[in-house]
């Protein structure tokens, strides 16, 4: 546009100077055909800006209805044209939508070389930087855009979630925060701050705010899905079950949140509904903390060939720090069957395994039970109070013991 102005103006700006010229000169006719030029070239540089004119809004028009690759051959020409901003940031927003960032990013770098705080370019390079997981570019172009605009809740919430992809988790806190402040009804803004209050085990404070979130958007998944998790990790396993029960009749539960359900069953003594609930992921996973959930839910309905089953698959593929609860609780349960010689196996399976103190302390205890010869029981026990791990409360009862055991060997003459 500025080189047909400029051409306009230096055609009609020379011919009117000549023209003036030869009017003083008296020679009519070669004034008029001097005018008859000037028209001339005037229209036919009007009639350019006229269709680079036409060319820009057809080029808008097609990019309405997706048609980009027929913008982009509008546009080019007029870039080469008039290399301006506006054009070619169009060119640019073109590009991006057909997938070729490269181009794309050449003529924003190119916007930013002649105006650096160009939000335009400067958000749409953070975009791009982000769809190509180029982390610290991304990072660096979403800072850019709060340098411009701190006052912009969306730039904070999209900074925090940055930071969040480098584990960078205390400094996307503090971003979320202040999205939350300056826009507390936002329901994007709302479930990323709380998901960061979770996970720096601000639970209390997590669920304040999706239960407000809940108030304002009762029938949105995601909020009731956030706020189940907080209320289960809050033990509040009532509310879990009403929440999760009536989300489940909008959408198929993941398993994620199947388990969440199945265990507040649990935690609820609904011991059935747990079962038929866990029994559900059996197909698709083999998962330890199921397994344990079912096992226990089981003995607890003294079905114990099922407990039994279930106590065995936690065993055999559990890598968590939970292993001793599986082998204390399995132990257990095979006592309360009478089947201590399983029971006391599988308690010195567990701890030779994990040289745990309480499962050592609960092997001296069966053997204790199930032995005649007190001196099995005896020798765990001492084992025990060497153990770094023993529990110091329990000192004095176990010195006790071992001191009756003693005694009794003593007096049997054994």
């Amino acid at each position: 546009m500025m080189e047909i102005n400029s051409e306009l103006s230096s055609i009609g700006s020379g011919f009117i100077a000549r023209s003036y010229l030869l009017i003083s000169c008296q020679d009519g006719d070669y004034i008029c055909d001097m005018y008859r030029t000037i028209i001339l070239h005037t229209s036919f540089a009007l009639c350019l800006f006229s269709l680079h004119a036409q060319a820009k809004d057809s080029a808008r028009s097609a990019m309405t209805v997706g048609r980009y690759d027929d913008a982009i051959s509008l546009l080019i020409p007029a870039v080469h044209r008039d290399s301006n901003l506006a054009d070619m940031t169009l060119l640019a927003q073109c590009y991006q939508q057909i997938g070729n960032n490269s181009q794309s990013k050449i003529l924003h770098h190119s916007i930013l070389r002649d105006e650096p705080d160009h939000i335009n370019s400067v958000y749409a390079l953070s975009q791009i930087y982000q769809a190509e997981n180029n982390w610290p570019l991304s990072i660096k172009y979403h800072r850019t855009l709060l340098r411009l605009d701190s006052t912009n809740a969306t730039y904070h919430r999209m900074y925090a979630e940055q930071l969040i992809r480098v584990q960078e988790v205390m400094p996307a806190l503090i971003h979320s925060a202040t999205a939350y402040k300056l826009r507390p009804t936002d329901v994007n803004i709302g479930i990323l701050y709380a998901k960061l209050l979770a996970s720096t085990e601000q639970e209390t404070l997590a669920d304040s705010i999706l239960h407000r979130l809940h108030e304002l958007h009762p029938d949105h998944v995601v909020i009731r899905k956030e706020l189940a998790r907080t209320r289960f990790k809050l033990d509040v396993h009532d509310e879990v079950i009403a929440l999760l029960e009536s989300t489940a009749l909008m959408i198929d539960l993941e398993d994620p949140y199947v388990k969440m359900l199945g265990f507040s069953y649990f935690e609820q003594d609904s011991f059935v509904r747990c079962i038929k609930t866990l029994s559900r992921l059996m197909d698709a996973q083999d998962e330890e903390i199921v397994h344990h959930y079912l096992a226990r839910a089981f003995a607890q309905m003294k079905k114990y060939d099922e407990a039994n089953f279930h106590y065995d698959r936690a065993i055999i593929t559990g890598t968590s720090q939970r292993m001793d609860n599986y082998y204390i609780e399995h132990s257990r349960s095979l006592q309360a069957q009478g089947r201590y010689p399983e029971a006391i196996t599988l308690a010195k399976r567990g701890y030779y395994h994990l040289d745990d103190a309480r499962l050592l302390l609960g092997l001296a205890g069966l053997c204790d039970e199930y032995y005649a010869d007190k001196k099995i029981a005896l020798r765990y026990y001492k084992q025990y109070l060497k153990h770094d791990a023993r529990n110091p409360i329990l000192i004095d009862d176990v010195s006790d013991r071992i001191k009756y055991l003693q005694e009794q060997i003593h007096l049997s003459g054994r």
